[in-house]
């Protein structure tokens, strides 16, 4: 049998326990089923994805062209209150 030590925040390891727990097994059982089923499937057991709508397909397909617009000079770059704000801010620090 090998160990692995993982380092996790006190209250998800509470939690974990207990839910664990409630499901007839400890934490050791559990990890074992999580690496036994991510084998079975090669890899995550789970979908593994990002909410953030900044990264979405369609997103970042918009985000590509803008920088092909920049690139090949079909768009102009304007300065923003916001970003000239935050170039002063670190020009000044």
């Amino acid at each position: 049998m090998a160990q692995i030590n993982v380092r996790i925040d006190e209250d998800v390891k509470s939690s974990a326990e207990l839910l664990f727990s409630r499901l007839g097994m400890n934490m050791s059982t559990a990890i074992s089923i999580f690496i036994h089923r991510a084998l079975d499937c090669n890899g995550l057991p789970f979908q593994v994805q990002i909410n953030d709508p900044f990264y979405s397909p369609r997103n970042q397909q918009r985000l590509e062209q803008i920088k092909a617009d920049f690139d090949n000079g079909r768009r102009n770059y304007h300065p923003h209150e916001l970003i000239e704000e935050s170039v002063r801010e670190k020009a000044l620090a």
